[in-house]
């Protein structure tokens, strides 16, 4: 059993797959490494009970909890709740690394450096892996190994386009903080897509993700947003950028998530959500699926996997095909819709399922720790 992709999806996957069978996770750089991700675990009191194997891990984590949040529309407040836990924040370099170290933990399971360039199926069933020199084989394979997945291209799933991704950049701001609050500005400066400040323990986390055309100016997006936070007294004057990060997402499900045993998960099957751009927890809990059902020895993995994530595609997916200027209109529809009916006492009918939506409770387990708002 191959697993190409150590991140969240793929060592929960690889947890999961422990003592059932020899699994061997790769990955194209060595662990600890960083992603360009918000890092915000919406609903992450719940993870525990969710995840055995973030159960293992959470003692050791840093977390930063968010229990102010504040929501814009591009320059103008939209909404804002206090009190609440919202979630809580990571750094992926520490989160990603210590996920990897309990599934290496578990029998049966190693790590190799190891970057995909081909996937094929022989003609006895083995499907082999190749880096262009060294090649692997496996009953099964996994694949983990984000937006730009090649397993993904193995199935014959088209390449991400400005339709099917988008871009985001960010920087890790160390700095004295003058608020804990985490702020998020929807179609900033009129762009399909949205920036975020999120404290950390030792600063903020200052990104925007954009879609489509629009993601070639993530960067100058960027800047105008550190300096309208600046400005507002939302960022300090003083502050160090310890890291910048740029990145590829997904902005849609692809077309086939599975193939005989052949299984997508996370970024690489596409589950971010379109909405708040949440991807870890979809990736964790499709890579838990995966490991489950082919740990299980089931005859037909991919009816079963197909079947198992179909919640989640549907919690992930507004628009099947995005074109994002048009997205972009009917969100500031609604947004301005919504901010007008706060004017006349509809505020919470309006805003409180986008909200919802944004902090992932729209489908919650029995017993979660949150309600909806």
């Amino acid at each position: 059993m191959v697993v190409v992709g150590a991140g969240p999806a793929g060592s929960t996957a690889a947890y999961e797959l422990a003592g059932t069978r020899d699994v061997l996770v790769v990955d194209k750089v060595p662990f600890p490494r960083h992603k360009a991700c918000g890092g915000a675990l919406c609903r992450s009191h719940d993870w525990p009970n969710a995840f055995p194997n973030f159960a293992e891990i959470a003692a050791d984590l840093t977390r930063q909890p968010c229990h102010h949040l504040r929501l814009f529309h591009d320059r103008r407040p939209w909404w804002e709740g206090r009190g609440s836990h919202f979630f809580d924040h990571v750094h992926r370099h520490e989160l990603d690394d210590l996920l990897l170290r309990a599934a290496l933990a578990r029998p049966g399971v190693s790590f190799e450096v190891f970057r995909l360039r081909s996937l094929r199926r022989r003609d006895d069933g083995l499907l082999e892996l190749s880096d262009g020199a060294r090649y692997l084989h496996a009953r099964a394979v996994i694949g983990a190994d984000g937006v730009s997945s090649v397993v993904s291209r193995s199935l014959g799933n088209p390449g991400r386009g400005p339709r099917r991704a988008g871009r985001c950049c960010e920087v890790d701001l160390v700095c004295d903080k003058p608020h804990d609050s985490s702020l998020v500005f929807y179609l900033w400066s009129g762009e399909p897509g949205y920036g975020w400040v999120f404290a950390t323990v030792d600063g903020y986390y200052v990104g925007v993700g954009l879609l489509g055309e629009a993601g070639r100016g993530a960067r100058r997006r960027l800047d105008e947003l550190i300096a309208h936070c600046v400005s507002e007294g939302f960022l300090p004057r003083e502050h160090r950028v310890r890291r910048i990060y740029g990145a590829l997402a997904p902005a849609t499900v692809g077309p086939r998530v599975a193939d005989g045993k052949v299984l997508l998960v996370g970024d690489a099957a596409g589950l971010l959500n379109q909405i708040s751009g949440e991807g870890i927890s979809y990736a964790m809990r499709s890579g838990q699926l995966a490991g489950r059902i082919l740990a299980s020895g089931v005859a037909t993995p991919e009816q079963e996997y197909r079947r198992a994530i179909e919640p989640l595609v549907q919690q992930v997916t507004y628009l099947r095909t995005l074109r994002p200027r048009l997205l972009g209109g009917v969100l500031s529809a609604y947004l301005q819709l919504a901010w007008l009916g706060g004017k006349v006492g509809l505020d919470s009918a309006l805003k409180a399922p986008f909200v919802d939506r944004f902090a992932g409770r729209t489908s919650l387990p029995d017993g979660s720790s949150y309600a909806r708002l």
